[in-house]
């Protein structure tokens, strides 16, 4: 039930107009009929009843000590559902204007300054069109933002704080010194919706690039943009220049259709930033979308390219090769018992190598990154069973070596013994004999 004393004490010395105080309390009239307009003319009553419901309980959360007075229309945007509602009629375009105009002052020091510009706002979306008096907008502001200024005083601050956004958003704020009126559709708001809307392209090339708030914000990212795209051009150069590069090692072109998407991508951000906010609708954005994904994994190949020539390098430097130095000597010398296993090992490295190598020539023309890390890991395991194959190796040319050095050796000594002094005269003796 309602207290109608109580009721009546709320709305003490305030214009009901046509609303009894019964029934629409604790609202201000003018925040119901903000919520009907919000709602919509085909809303039924419990969709109104809803936001109603949001906007009293954000209310007697936010309002601690002075909520003895009527719920203006203002505080109705403290309601997460109402403040949906309002993005919803405002559009994304309006969506922008709002928060250009709240970007003109740090609204988190200034809830005053919000508070006009929703008051203005909130105007707007009931189609009057009507300027708001500075008499007016002081009105619809809580008391706690007017800090109990004399009238003269309210207003004044009032003006002062619509100067910055008036200044500061292109028109979407207008203020004649005044007067006030919110218009989404002034020069900036478009700019940045178009923006915002081609940030997910544009950010493909230049990560660092975030949302606009307000039309100097788009024009600032704008020219970053444009400095990444012309780094871009430049990369897509050296990527082209590098895969050609391997292509030729391996005595092969690079595939025309890869020569195509580099092309396509240096073309696409040739074109600039502009060119892109341009291809933000649906079917040019997912082509753009595509030709910069294509690139993308061409680009992440070339990146593999020192390793795809090291790999290639120490295949080579193997001896295990034909054609290659030292592939004829490969077959190190075993001792006895060794030589049939040894053999058979180097023959299986030598297969091992040219299966490698053929991998390698067959996955650089497809320029597939995970076609590359299973050749590496392929290539990994190659290089584990050569390095065990050349310790055998080494270990039994070591124990050769040690033995070919004994019978040095003991061929020096017999020959020394053979050809010493003693040697000579008893040769000498059984010669005269």
């Amino acid at each position: 039930m309602i207290d109608e004393t109580a009721a009546a004490a709320l709305y003490d010395g305030r214009d009901t107009g046509r609303f009894d105080p019964r029934a629409i309390c604790p609202f201000d009239p003018r925040a119901i009929e903000t919520l009907s307009d919000l709602a919509g003319e085909t809303a039924s009553v419990a969709a109104i009843a809803n936001l109603a419901a949001a906007a009293l309980a954000a209310f007697g959360e936010n309002a601690a000590e002075d909520c003895l007075r009527p719920l203006l229309a203002v505080e109705l945007m403290e309601a997460a559902p109402v403040a949906k509602r309002v993005d919803e009629r405002l559009g994304e375009a309006g969506c922008a204007a709002l928060r250009i105009a709240y970007s003109a002052h740090a609204m988190e020091e200034h809830g005053c300054a919000r508070g006009i510009v929703d008051a203005l706002m909130l105007e707007w979306l009931r189609g009057s069109g009507e300027t708001l008096s500075l008499g007016e907008l002081r009105s619809r502001l809580p008391e706690r933002y007017q800090r109990r200024r004399p009238a003269s005083a309210a207003a004044a601050a009032v003006a002062a704080l619509l100067q910055a956004p008036a200044d500061r958003t292109g028109g979407i704020i207008a203020f004649d010194g005044r007067e006030a009126k919110f218009n989404p559709h002034a020069a900036g708001a478009p700019e940045v919706v178009a923006f915002n809307r081609a940030l997910p392209l544009l950010s493909r090339l230049d990560a660092t690039l975030s949302e606009a708030a307000e039309l100097a914000d788009v024009r600032v990212r704008l020219r970053r943009g444009s400095d990444a795209m012309a780094r871009a051009v430049e990369a897509a150069h050296r990527v082209g220049a590098a895969l050609e590069g391997v292509c030729r090692d391996f005595l092969m072109e690079l595939p025309p259709e890869h020569r195509q998407t580099i092309d396509d991508f240096i073309a696409l951000a040739e074109a600039g930033p502009g060119a892109l906010i341009g291809l933000a609708a649906e079917r040019p954005r997912m082509q753009a979308e595509r030709a910069i994904e294509a690139y993308e994994a061409l680009a992440a190949a070339a990146a593999a390219v020192p390793r795809i020539r090291a790999m290639r390098e120490y295949l080579r430097a193997t001896g295990l090769m034909p054609g290659t130095a030292g592939y004829s000597a490969a077959e190190t010398t075993a001792a006895p018992g060794e030589g049939s296993a040894a053999d058979k090992a180097i023959a299986a490295a030598q297969v091992e190598c040219q299966l490698v190598l053929v991998a390698m020539e067959s996955a650089v023309p497809r320029w597939a990154a995970r076609g590359f890390d299973a050749l590496e890991i392929r290539f990994q395991k190659f290089k584990w069973g050569y390095i065990q194959l050349y310790q055998a190796a080494h270990e039994r040319w070591r124990r050769e070596s040690e033995r070919f050095a004994i019978e040095l050796g003991e061929a020096r000594k017999h020959f020394g013994a053979r050809s010493g002094p003693g040697w000579r005269r008893a040769r000498m003796t059984r010669s005269r004999a």
